[in-house]
């Protein structure tokens, strides 16, 4: 089908098949056709695939395989008497007999290769692939597993599935990433287990499997409990002060979001809101994002929320915000993440511009550092800009907002007629729909580069409509020319980042942070207070 799979009448019902079930339909099906076993042939935008209808499973076949190219013609197939199967395409094309085809039976081994904590290699006494069991501290926040299927017939098919019990009990698709991090964790027993399947879809027997143990720490312990039992009479006297001034503590769990106390509203926007809040169970203070009550009884939105949480939690970078809870009530989703007393670099903007040459570029730096990373991950912001950066007090900046990134753990969710991003900010690719990559972040770091020069944006327009067409058509001056003390040469890096064409611009942040190291500042320039 057009949408990126197949459907299939068995008897008096359709099955519908996409990528999750096995089919590689990154296209439409163009050509479809059968063999004298009843399984189904079909020609697709990545190759041939194979439908057993007896299994119920796909099997494919690309370039490597022989296959004459990824592009065939609709309808340009046919059989002839012998059982031969014919399909063509834009090279060419493939005849063959299925019953010539041969899969691949055997299921793989697999091993589990590397464990990292904070990214770094844990010295082990003996091979990881022979350690049954591990034990590390309550402060290591984050851990990786790397693992590997022992076989080597096509490993750029191989697919991997994991779980960590304990955490979680269902197997998660890992796709051919070899490795899967894991953040704040809680101290307990856990078991990784991780399977692979081959070229021909045929899983392993027997999965790989580590057992490991996160230690509580010292106020957990069991002579720390002694200490809590020897202050237990204070509870006496506590309970005595809750019944005296229960009132006042009612009105105060009104103001409350589970654990944590709203102390002011700091934002709001379609999602939800932001407060300022206080974790009354470490007095630590967060910024609390919550998710509207109404918005959480939709399965798309309450997803989009999660998938926030979880995302922003996978990070451990100082230019990434940091989380340190995500949560669910009767009535709302939560996230709680470290609170910044600095503003965004939008507010920073409108109160300081113009800003000196030298301090923009070490916001930009900071910025493409932390987006380098983000990229790095395999994730895509969408939603980058003067918004979503803020400092903490100290004048170091954050990246904000995941809301509409994209990546393994953040399924797009949109509407037809509906742009994720914000408008004046986003690529042309992005308004249309097309497929992204890190590119329309490098779209929208210039757009922010632009603003940040000259105070103003480079592409507006009366309404929407008038917008867009800007983005896919207009030019916008030179920002040399709006501000005389920027030099030339940061013209050609912002114009760079905003070509209309993706093929134009960086194909990276690491380029562009090279490019931003390049250009001239006056050091003698004097950094604007926060």
């Amino acid at each position: 089908t057009e949408t990126r799979g197949s459907l299939f009448n068995n008897k008096y019902r359709f099955q519908r098949f996409t990528n999750l079930e096995g089919f590689s339909g990154d296209n439409q099906v163009v050509a479809m056709q059968s063999d004298d076993n009843g399984n189904l042939w079909m020609s697709t935008g990545l190759g041939i695939s194979r439908f057993s209808t007896a299994e119920e499973r796909f099997s494919h076949y690309t370039a490597e395989d022989g296959v004459q190219g990824s592009q065939f013609a609709a309808g340009s197939y046919t059989r002839d008497s012998f059982g031969n199967l014919f399909f063509g395409g834009v090279n060419g094309y493939n005849v063959f007999h299925p019953d010539s085809l041969t899969g691949n039976p055997y299921p793989p081994g697999v091993v589990i290769t590397s464990f990292k904590i904070f990214e770094k290699e844990v010295a082990l006494d003996t091979l990881i692939t022979h350690k049954k069991h591990l034990i590390i501290p309550f402060n290591s926040n984050f851990i990786s597993f790397e693992f590997r299927a022992m076989d080597f017939t096509d490993p750029t098919q191989n697919q991997y599935e994991y779980k960590l019990l304990g955490f979680h009990d269902e197997w998660i698709s890992s796709g051919n990433r070899q490795f899967v991090s894991f953040s704040h964790l809680d101290p307990g027993n856990y078991t990784f287990l991780v399977r692979a399947a081959n070229n021909d879809g045929i899983w392993s027997e027997h999965p790989a499997r580590l057992y490991l143990t996160i230690l509580p720490p010292w106020w957990k312990t069991r002579w720390a409990y002694v200490l809590y039992l020897f202050f237990g009479g204070a509870l006496l006297w506590g309970g005595r002060w809750v019944m005296v001034n229960w009132n006042s503590l009612v009105s105060i769990r009104a103001k409350k979001i589970s654990h944590f106390k709203l102390l002011e509203r700091i934002g709001s926007g379609g999602m939800g809101e932001v407060f300022k809040a206080v974790d009354v169970n470490n007095r630590r203070v967060v910024a609390l994002k919550c998710l509207n009550e109404e918005l959480l009884k939709d399965p798309d939105n309450h997803k989009r929320f999660s998938n926030e949480g979880r995302l922003l939690a996978s990070f451990s970078h100082p230019n990434i915000v940091k989380v340190y809870e995500i949560g669910e009530t009767e009535k709302q989703g939560f996230i709680a993440m470290e609170y910044l007393s600095g503003g965004t670099l939008k507010a920073f903007l409108e109160k300081k511009h113009p800003v000196s040459i030298l301090q923009i570029k070490n916001i930009l730096l900071q910025i493409a550092t932390g987006l380098q990373e983000i990229h790095r991950r395999g994730v895509i912001h969408r939603d980058i800009k003067t918004g979503n950066i803020m400092f903490d007090e100290e004048g170091s900046i954050r990246i904000m907002d995941f809301g509409l990134s994209k990546s393994h753990l953040v399924t797009t969710m949109t509407t037809l007629g509906t742009v994720l991003g914000t408008l004046g900010y986003v690529a042309p690719e992005q308004i249309t729909g097309s497929s992204v990559d890190q590119r329309v972040d490098i779209f929208s770091f210039g757009v922010m580069m632009y603003e940040m020069c000259t105070g103003v944006m480079p592409f507006t327009g009366e309404n929407e409509m008038a917008l867009i067409h800007k983005i896919f058509n207009h030019h916008p001056p030179s920002p040399s020319s709006l501000r005389s003390d920027l030099p030339p040469c940061w013209d050609e890096v912002i114009n760079r980042c905003l070509e209309k064409n993706p093929e134009s611009r960086f194909h990276s942040m690491g380029e562009v942070m090279e490019a931003i190291i390049q250009l001239e500042v006056d050091p003698s320039e004097k950094v604007t207070d926060f």
